[in-house]
């Protein structure tokens, strides 16, 4: 034949779950949240990451991510004498839903050592509650290309491709 026609659907997903625990072993009476393992401790900083003199413990950042990719595409393949034009396009829908728990076993702040003998924390956030939010795209892209037999041992292929998305569509869910 001189013209053949590929269309293709297809589906992928992949989920994952990370938990960013204490690099050490602490005992549970040290944890912050009872039932958990032990969170982050800061001493001398404003916050975690702001330069502390030390911090201990483990971010407990719990992120479950899926992501499913809808794939659709099609191609056409003409050949004519010398020449062999492939045509097509290709779209994909990407949807990913995350929960991130960002300080889901505690994260205590002390000014100094001081402070943190006194049990005196200047912020401490924690627990289960996160930020859930769902992000989707549209991706595509369409091509037409020629391959052209010059000589028995030339080829020359000339070819036009264009991509696009409408970029990151992202919502927070709700509580």
């Amino acid at each position: 034949p001189s013209i053949i026609n590929t269309a293709r659907v297809g589906f992928s997903r992949g989920s994952f779950f990370q938990d960013v625990g204490p690099s050490i072993s602490l005992p549970a009476s040290l944890s912050l949240i009872a039932g958990l393992p032990m969170g982050q401790v800061s001493v001398g900083a404003s916050g975690p990451q702001s330069g502390a003199l030390s911090t201990f413990g483990g971010l407990g950042g719990d992120e479950y991510i899926t992501r499913n990719l809808f794939t659709y595409s099609d191609s056409v393949q003409i050949t004519k004498g010398k020449h062999l034009i492939n045509m097509g396009a290709w779209f994909q829908r990407v949807q990913v839903n995350e929960l991130f728990i960002g300080s889901a076993y505690g994260s205590a702040v002390f000014a100094d050592l001081q402070h943190l003998l006194q049990g005196k924390a200047t912020t401490f956030t924690g627990g289960l509650a996160g930020n859930k939010k769902y992000s989707r795209q549209w991706e595509g892209a369409w091509y037409v290309d020629d391959t052209i037999k010059v000589l028995p041992n030339l080829t020359l292929s000339l070819g036009l491709r264009h991509e696009f998305t409408n970029g990151w569509d992202v919502h927070p869910l709700g509580p």
